[in-house]
């Protein structure tokens, strides 16, 4: 009797069934909890083999997997169905927000729910963030200074001489 062949995409219905050709739907929901992981904490091998408590050497041979390093190279690319924000869709909700269009909808502990507009000092965190990418607070400084280079090749000036009198007409 053949084993049913399982299918761990089931958990995560966003993860592609296959990547570069690799067969993704095999990977282990373990495995990929782990590979999730070493992204977001920027390739840090021995805090990804402190939280899940296995042996550093594990997690470096985990990663290593043909299907790892696909699944690996899914995470890292930018092409992730619409799951990673662009900057210019960031740069137009803070916008948004900047100018107050925005609204937040809140429930009281009576379970009614109120719509307000979104708070001044987030709209003020907009603002900082905007112009923080237009680079608007960057200080600069302009300086100037003079300096004198003082060119000294010794034997030129015997030299230019001799020139002269060989030039003299």
């Amino acid at each position: 009797m053949a084993t049913p062949k399982v299918d761990h995409t089931e958990k995560r219905p966003n993860d592609p069934k296959e990547y570069n050709g690799v067969d993704l739907r095999k990977l282990k929901e373990k495995h990929r909890e782990i590979l999730r992981f070493l992204v977001a904490s920027e390739f840090n091998y021995e805090a990804t083999a402190n939280k899940y408590d296995y042996h550093i050497k594990s997690i470096y041979r985990i990663a290593n997997y043909e299907k790892s390093r696909a699944y690996l190279s899914w995470l890292s690319s930018g092409d992730r169905e619409g799951q990673i924000a662009s900057a210019h869709e960031v740069l137009a909700r803070l916008t948004a927000v900047a100018r107050e269009d925005t609204y937040d909808e809140h429930v009281t502990p009576s379970g009614s729910k109120v719509v307000k507009k979104v708070d001044n000092r987030d709209a003020l965190k907009a603002l900082e963030l905007l112009g923080k990418s237009h680079g608007l607070f960057v200080e600069k400084q302009i300086t100037q200074q003079e300096t004198t280079i003082v060119v000294d090749i010794e034997g030129l000036e015997d030299d230019i001489e001799g020139l002269e009198d060989d030039i003299e007409v």
